[in-house]
């Protein structure tokens, strides 16, 4: 009798225990995840788990994961609204194939404080092939064989405090005809192109293009540029095909091309307020009138 009941004990102890630790059908509004994580794991504060895929399955959509520790984390596909989260740690995804992220979802998606590396074998550090809305707050991709972020969808995009470096396609890549994106604070250094536009509405603000091919590049769409510095790139800005370019309080500085107009147009304010040095090919258009 006395066996029989130490072994009920244990056995209930131990289902405790296993109820702890095990994923539940119920999903979370808020995941965790860390190094020291589990994916067999409910991805709890005390139970986290260890990629962010898992925390994907487990979180409910319009919630929320976050990351406790500083570390590498594998990509995933963000297929549903959500926030994830990297305050004041140092979250990285590497990446020496594929993408880094996939955001394919009609909600929208926050993204917080990761740093997306290609290796120099990735695809593109985050690949957006449908999304409502994606924000970017303090996130660097870069040493993609692509682009730091391509942005395919119709949806909209705003990118804060930001780097995209060394990727040999575009920092940027906006191509949907019905995206409209804001880019403010960011950095777009060695890149083929910075921001390249081939589809779209686009603004740029106080960011800027440094050793770039082509600092900002439009092919189709449209950008407008307000504060920003394109310097030491092979052509300050090109524009193209049927792309439209405006620029005002901009510094475009010793470029191997100050600016390049092959097709499209591209044109300054009135009065003007850009400092334009270098040799330039092709002629601006008519300049917009300040109000």
């Amino acid at each position: 009798m006395q066996g029989r009941g130490l072994k009920s004990r244990l056995l209930v102890g131990s289902a405790l225990a296993l109820a702890a630790i095990a994923p539940v059908c119920a999903q979370n509004a808020r995941s965790y995840v860390a190094t020291t994580g589990n994916d067999s794991y409910n991805c709890a504060v005390t139970t986290p788990c260890r990629t962010l895929k898992a925390a994907l399955a487990l979180t409910n959509a319009g919630g929320e994961i976050i990351v406790l520790n500083s570390g590498g984390y594998s990509g995933a596909t963000v297929n549903k609204s959500m926030t994830i989260t990297a305050n004041g740690v140092v979250a990285s995804i590497e990446n020496g194939s594929g993408n880094g992220l996939v955001i394919n979802t009609s909600g929208n998606v926050t993204l917080i404080g990761f740093n997306i590396h290609g290796m120099g074998g990735g695809n593109d550090g985050i690949l957006v092939s449908n999304v409502g809305f994606l924000r970017l707050y303090d996130v660097v991709a870069e040493n993609f064989v692509n682009n730091g972020i391509e942005f395919d969808a119709a949806g909209g995009l705003a990118i804060y405090s930001s780097k995209f470096n060394d990727n040999a396609g575009s920092g940027i890549l906006i191509s949907n005809s019905s995206a409209n994106a804001y880019v403010q604070d960011t950095g777009l250094d060695h890149n083929g192109n910075g921001i390249s536009v081939t589809g779209g509405a686009v603004t740029a603000s106080n960011s800027y293009a440094h050793f770039n091919t082509t600092g900002f590049n439009v092919s189709g769409g449209a950008l407008v540029l307000t504060g920003d510095d394109s310097v030491l790139n092979g052509t300050g800005i090109t524009v193209s095909g049927s792309g439209t370019a405006q620029f005002t309080r901009c510094l475009i500085s010793q470029n191997t091309t100050a600016y390049n107009v092959s097709g499209g147009t591209v044109s300054g304010s009135n009065p003007g307020t850009t400092v334009i040095t270098g040799p330039t090919t092709g002629s601006l258009g008519t300049a917009t009138a300040l109000q």
